[in-house]
């Protein structure tokens, strides 16, 4: 599945296009970014907005292509990368991703705000009141590790549901996301997506002096939701995770293995009938 999830980003007609466009968003978010930073740090505020808001709106366009790359592995069999055509289409895709990961993220925020307030409380009150303070924070800060955990882990598979239903309502059905994310298929899939993220973001870092680790970045990225897709489209059943690689290669392989089998069976049909003693002579 590694293979296939590395070989997706570059799939299909336009997937070596999509990753060049993917990696310019990303190094033009990054500039824009450094670009607001310098301003800031000049008491230059109207320039670093504008500049924030350059850095946010390609961010925004790959954060939407990302859920294109899960979209298509969690609704099609044999998937290809998508393209970044449709910029409205695609800017609401964005919208509806973010959204979806804030509102699961939205529980352990809360539940580490008030760990933090519990923390100031007990550094202001008295002693009884300063260590029970003291211990509904320590729970709170531990129900927030409980709660982002679960949102990094049930997110994608919210995501998923959305592309399989195109209902934003779907994501937060917490049955049907649970019961897909409960899955052998989606567990091993979301380690294994995660050991990939973990795996090669670092090296991304690293290269990204010379210029390639962006892409490599974005590659990983687009992999890794091809394998949140993947894995749960067969968490629930629609077919197991696709063996057969989604490079042109593979494709046409398969596709000849098919014709082939398809004309044997032909002739073997057309052996019986002449061996058919019923047959007109």
């Amino acid at each position: 599945m590694i293979r296939e999830a590395l070989d997706f980003p570059t799939s299909g007609d336009g997937g070596s296009q999509a990753l060049l466009v993917g990696s310019l968003l990303l190094l033009l978010a990054g500039g824009a970014a450094t670009g607001a930073g310098y301003a800031l740090d000049a008491g230059r505020l109207p320039l670093a907005v504008v500049a924030g808001v350059a850095a946010l709106v390609p961010l925004l366009a790959v954060r939407g292509y990302y859920y294109r790359a899960l979209a298509a592995a969690a609704t099609r069999a044999d998937p290809v990368a998508p393209s970044f055509g449709g910029s409205r289409r695609l800017f609401r895709e964005a919208f509806v991703a973010v959204g979806v990961a804030v509102a699961y993220a939205l529980p352990s925020v809360l539940l580490f705000a008030t760990a933090a307030g519990m923390t100031r409380l007990a550094g202001r009150a008295g002693v009884t009141v300063g260590l029970l303070a003291q211990a509904l924070g320590a729970v709170a800060a531990l129900l927030g590790i409980v709660s982002l955990l679960a949102a990094l882990y049930l997110t994608p598979a919210a995501l998923a549901t959305v592309a399989r239903s195109s209902g934003v309502r779907s994501a937060f059905r917490v049955r049907t996301v649970v019961d897909g994310a409960a899955t052998e298929d989606y567990v091993v899939g979301w380690v294994l997506a995660t050991a990939l993220q973990w795996t090669l973001a670092p090296i991304a870092a690293l290269l990204s002096s010379v210029g390639v680790g962006v892409v490599l970045y974005f590659l990983t990225a687009v992999a890794t939701r091809y394998v949140f897709g993947a894995s749960f489209r067969a968490a629930v059943g629609a077919d197991r995770v696709p063996t057969v690689g989604v490079t042109p290669s593979n494709r046409a392989r398969s596709e000849a293995e098919l014709q082939e089998m398809v004309l044997n069976a032909d002739v073997y049909a057309d052996s019986r009938e002449a061996d058919s003693p019923e047959r007109p002579r």
